[in-house]
């Protein structure tokens, strides 16, 4: 199973046991925002795939929704995602 498609199950698994899924956006790009027994997480969509079709993700940390990632990031964020990459994070606490 590729990277992209153990997101997307694991998103989806949360979701069918009682996680809570909202979309919107954020740096211009799908930002699905979901919680699972009280923790908070997030992926972010690219719009295209990288070339030859990869889609390659990056774990991002620390996630705090409505906190992280701030603007500080948003350049470097932008880059990947800009790039076709998938960015990812969940809040677990410190």
């Amino acid at each position: 199973m590729s990277a992209m498609a153990w997101i997307v199950a694991c998103v989806g698994l949360w979701c069918l046991i009682g996680g809570v899924a909202a979309a919107d956006q954020q740096y211009g790009y799908e930002r699905t925002l979901f919680e699972v027994n009280d923790h908070k997480g997030f992926v972010i969509l690219p719009s295209k795939a990288t070339t030859g079709g990869r889609r390659p993700w990056v774990w991002y940390a620390p996630t705090f929704i409505n906190g992280y990632p701030n603007p500080s990031n948003e350049w470097l964020l932008r880059q990947l995602l800009d790039l076709g990459w998938t960015i990812c994070g969940v809040d677990v606490g410190e």
